[in-house]
């Protein structure tokens, strides 16, 4: 099962966003400031707490394009590490 999600937007007041499949598609989304954010797939994070950037890979997390937490874009790990604490990248049934 795969989840494709592209130009979502979220209310500013959701506060706990959760989506788990095998593989897990974003693109151009921005999670909301002060929002909680588990995102799971089959093999989990890359290196146990990145999703995958830019491209698509099986099985994990992927952050294709303008994915972005708070406004502030989260496309690459030193972005993520900076901006994306509230987001949980992590596998299907933890």
């Amino acid at each position: 099962q795969e989840i494709s999600v592209d130009n979502l937007r979220f209310s500013e007041h959701v506060k706990r966003i959760a989506m788990e499949a095998m593989t897990v598609n974003l693109s151009n989304l921005n999670f909301p400031t002060g929002s909680q954010v588990k995102l799971n797939s089959a093999y989990g994070g890359m290196d146990g707490k990145y999703p995958n950037f830019n491209s698509i890979l099986y099985g994990r997390v992927n952050f294709i394009q303008n994915i972005r937490y708070a406004n502030n874009l989260i496309m690459d790990r030193p972005s993520f590490d900076q901006f994306g604490g509230s987001v949980s990248i992590g596998r299907i049934g933890n």
